[in-house]
């Protein structure tokens, strides 16, 4: 006899062989950083979980965990592991090593690992700073200030559902998830987004998109990558997300159209995020 636990905001599924009712026992904890290490080359490719499993166990539990590799051919999913992490006491840090095993189906979102143990456990993926085939999100939300001014924020995440939820709980607003890949490289190197075209003051038909901080020229991909390696717990976490801020708001009435839908170009990536207000 087998039960499912299963919470897809947080990107994981369970397949437990026990009775429905002992299902209680077992306890599962998404993370979104920490004082995590790495094996060289590799990135954190979904959330963490702290998993906690009874002792006695008759058959391993099956662990579905979403990860965000654009998983097309077998090349792919061979640089992808799962991996746990034992605690490094001298230096106060976890270290991830890859574990064998695990299923990474072509094509699906979700990737598969039977385990026996309680376990720290996520999926790494072996890839350049130049590979293309990580999927991201630039998670946008609206505050409204006053009548017809809104602060928009964009703050780029992988793309993982635990890692929308994690952002949403750090957001007043409600938040629009826009997908995208990264295409272009600085010169040789690695993977870039393009921002150096927002850095200033946009007038719209009556309508102003201004920078509420200053702009970068752009963003790794590097940057969105290494996140969840945080190593100091102190610092507020959406803090450490990179992140664009704007103020959207109409400064002539009479010239101001009834909405405002400004595509952001952001070079390097596929994104397609849109300014959209309504004029109240």
């Amino acid at each position: 006899m087998t039960s499912t636990l299963e919470n897809t905001d947080c990107g994981y599924k369970m397949i437990i062989p026990v009775a429905t009712e002992e299902k209680s026992s077992i306890n599962v904890r998404t993370i979104f950083s920490g004082p995590f290490v790495l094996p060289d080359g590799y990135t954190i490719v979904s959330a963490i979980y702290d998993i906690s499993l009874p002792e006695q166990l008759s058959k391993p539990v099956t662990v579905k965990l979403e990860h965000c590799v654009d998983l097309n051919d077998e090349i792919t999913a061979r640089k992808m592991c799962f991996a746990t992490a034992a605690i490094n006491l001298e230096k106060k840090v976890f270290v991830f090593d890859c574990v064998g095993g695990g299923s990474f189906p072509k094509g699906e979102t979700y990737a598969s690992l039977d385990i026996n143990d309680s376990c720290l456990l996520c999926i790494l993926y072996r890839g350049s700073t130049r590979d293309t085939s990580m999927k991201y999100a630039g998670q946008c939300s609206y505050v409204r200030d006053y009548k017809n001014s809104w602060t928009m924020s964009i703050l780029f995440t992988k793309h993982l559902s635990a890692h929308y939820k994690y952002t949403q709980s750090e957001t007043v607003g409600t938040i629009e998830s826009h997908p995208f890949l990264f295409t272009t490289r600085k010169g040789d190197g690695e993977l870039l987004m393009e921002l150096n075209k927002f850095k200033s003051q946009m007038d719209l038909e009556g309508w102003k998109v201004a920078p509420l901080t200053p702009i970068p020229d752009f963003i790794l991909k590097s940057q969105i990558d290494c996140v969840e390696l945080q190593q100091e717990f102190g610092k507020l976490q959406c803090r450490i997300i990179p992140s664009i801020e704007f103020s959207v708001y109409v400064y002539d009435e009479d010239a101001a159209t009834d909405k405002i839908d400004k595509y952001l170009d952001i070079g390097g990536t596929t994104s397609d995020i849109f300014i959209k207000r309504q004029r109240e």
